[in-house]
This record gives structure tokens, C-alpha cells and sequence, in this order.
């Protein structure tokens, strides 16, 4: 059940997603992320919107959602997010002092969450779903056995909640742009700008890497990294950048947790590729290229350069279009995509 009271900001509400914004109810970016919320959209897609409109614009927001597949809440500037528990223990995020903004996980068993924008007054109201101009949004949760919300269980006080939010928190001191940014794990965080199309880039990039727009000027924002793109084989099959790659004939990955490399076995036509002969890194925005050893080396093509055989165990980075050769009709090439 949600509900909300009057106030200065804008609500955005549909399917266990809940906005906060401090914008004019007309505003344009009301209009794409209540388009977003209601077509079932994670919070990066919706980010994106926000980031997009700029932060001047847009000024203080809160973010969550909590569902099977995202269970997550940001925040930046003046809002003010809290989770409270069957024990009736609150816990409040704030973004105070933090350049980008706060991006942390939830509980699984979170049975009150609310968001505060700006001054909110009057009696609380109804509203599951649709736009209307508040200054706090509630929503009471209930959970079933697989963590997931479900409106027809218990209410909150008839039900546990058995762990607080996880936070890792990270301050950069003494930079002009001193940032203090909460997460959970997942993936690795960045710091990025948006091109006119809303891809994600680099900080200090001056054109966008996927469609080649120049980039605004714009504050940076620290986000979840996107994949860097994708490896097409020489087979056509596309391997998705979002974790490192191991490529070899036979190659072993003793990782087996989450964020394991992906293990890429290669046809050994010639017999001159090595079990693990090349690795795929990512560092930061850096797609890294590695020989690992392999016996009969490997080749780097880059665009409008000379091939070049790796040193074996060292990093060299990967520029876009760049073609890997590692054996006889085995190689594959570095693309960037959206």
C-alpha cells in the first residue's frame, strides 16, 4: 500500500517504484520517467532521464524500487529516504555534503520505506499508481518467503526483518569535487557523464564513445558501470563486456562467484592456442588485453596501426575496433556498443 502527502515535489509511482522530484509538476523529465515507471523500467533507465535533464535543474530526488530483480534506493541533495523494520528500528539514508548522490541496497524483508523532498502538509492519501505533487511518499511492504513484496501478506508489524542495509562507503577528500558515495555490492562503480542520447562515458571524454556526440558540459555522477561493449569471435557469437574474459582453448576460471570471468573456449584449428591463452580485463572505463603465458603469443591489430604481438603477461588497452589474433583462424575484435 502507498501513500503520500501534499507538498512541493512531484511523486511518480507505479509497480513497487517510487520517484521523488524536485522539479515543476509540468516539467518534461515528469513526463519520461512516469513513461519509464509505468513500462516496468530499473532505476538506471530512470536515471538517466534525470541526469539528462541536469542537476540544476532537477535538484534534490529520491529513487527506489523493490522488486525480485532490484531491490535499490538513490537519493541526492536535500531528500531524505528511510526504511523501518517489523521491530520499529528506522534507519534513514541522506545525501547531505555528496556532489553526485547516494546508491545503496535493500533489505529483503523491508517493511516500510518512505521518501521526503521538501516540505510535505496535510493528511496522508492513497496512491498506487500515477503522478501527483507531494512531499513525502510511504510505502508499506509486506513480505513472502522469497523476499518478494506482496500486498495480500501480513502487514508490517506481523512480519520480520531480520537484517539491516549493507553500505560501503567511500569519501575522496580534499578534491574540488569531494564526493561521499554509498553502495551495495554489484557492479563496480564509475564516474561518468551523459552524451545528448544518454549514453554513458568517461568523465574527462570529450565525445561520446558509442554514437560520437559531443559531450555537454555537466557535473559527473557516479554510477553502476555499463558494459564496455562486446567481443565478436571470428564464430559471430558477441560476448558482453560486463565482467573479464578468459579466452583459450580450454581455458579454467577457479572463480565461480558472481562476478567470475566469463570462460570463452575457442576452436584450435591450427593447435596453437593455449588453454587459458588471453584474458579480457576491465579497469575502470579501461578495457585491458593480456597474454597469459600462452605459448605461440598473441596479436594486436589496431585500427590504422601495424600488428603488434602482446608482451606475454602484460596489460596493453584495447582501443575500439581492435582485432586480437591468438591462432590460426581464432581471433576477435573489441566493439563498443550502447
Amino acid at each position: 500500500m502507498t501513500g503520500y502527502v501534499p507538498g512541493g515535489a512531484v511523486a511518480v509511482v507505479a509497480d513497487r517504484t517510487w520517484l521523488l522530484l524536485g522539479v515543476a509538476p509540468g516539467s518534461d523529465v515528469v513526463r519520461r520517467c512516469w513513461e519509464l515507471v509505468r513500462g516496468g523500467a530499473g532505476l538506471d533507465d530512470v536515471l538517466s532521464v534525470i541526469v539528462h535533464e541536469g542537476f540544476r535543474a532537477v535538484g534534490s530526488f529520491a529513487l527506489a524500487r523493490h522488486v525480485a530483480e532490484e531491490r535499490r534506493v538513490v537519493l541526492r541533495g536535500a531528500a531524505v529516504v528511510g526504511l523501518v523494520g517489523a521491530d520499529g528500528v528506522p534507519l534513514e539514508l541522506r545525501a547531505d555534503g555528496v556532489a553526485t548522490w547516494v546508491d545503496t541496497g535493500l533489505p529483503d524483508d523491508v517493511v516500510e520505506l518512505w521518501l521526503a523532498a521538501g516540505e510535505a502538509r496535510g493528511a496522508e492519501l492513497p496512491l498506487e499508481r500515477g503522478v501527483v505533487v507531494a512531499g513525502r511518499v510511504v510505502a508499506r511492504l509486506a513480505v513472502v518467503g522469497g523476499g518478494v513484496p506482496d500486498q495480500d501478506q501480513p502487514d508490517a508489524d506481523e512480519t520480520g526483518w531480520s537484517e539491516r542495509v549493507d553500505e560501503t562507503v567511500v569519501r575522496h577528500s580534499g578534491s574540488p569535487d569531494d564526493t561521499r558515495h554509498v553502495f551495495a555490492a554489484g557492479a563496480p562503480k564509475v564516474r561518468a557523464v551523459a552524451c545528448p542520447a544518454r549514453h554513458l562515458n568517461p568523465e574527462h571524454a570529450i565525445a561520446c564513445r558509442v554514437c560520437g556526440q559531443a559531450l555537454p558540459p555537466q557535473e559527473a555522477f557516479v554510477v553502476p558501470r555499463p558494459p564496455l561493449g562486446v567481443l565478436r569471435l571470428s564464430t559471430g557469437e558477441l560476448i558482453t563486456l560486463d565482467r573479464n574474459v578468459v579466452l583459450g582453448r580450454d581455458p579454467r576460471v577457479t572463480d565461480r562467484g558472481a562476478d567470475a570471468p566469463h570462460g570463452i573456449r575457442l576452436a584450435n584449428q591450427g593447435n596453437d592456442i593455449s588453454r587459458n591463452h588471453v584474458e579480457v580485463r576491465l579497469d575502470g572505463w579501461d578495457v585491458l588485453v593480456v597474454d597469459l603465458g600462452s605459448k605461440n603469443g598473441t596479436t594486436v591489430i589496431a585500427p590504422g596501426w601495424s600488428p603488434q604481438e602482446l608482451a606475454k603477461l602484460i596489460p596493453a588497452i584495447l582501443t575500439p575496433g581492435s582485432r586480437v589474433v591468438l591462432g590460426d583462424g581464432a581471433f576477435f575484435t573489441y566493439e563498443v556498443t550502447g
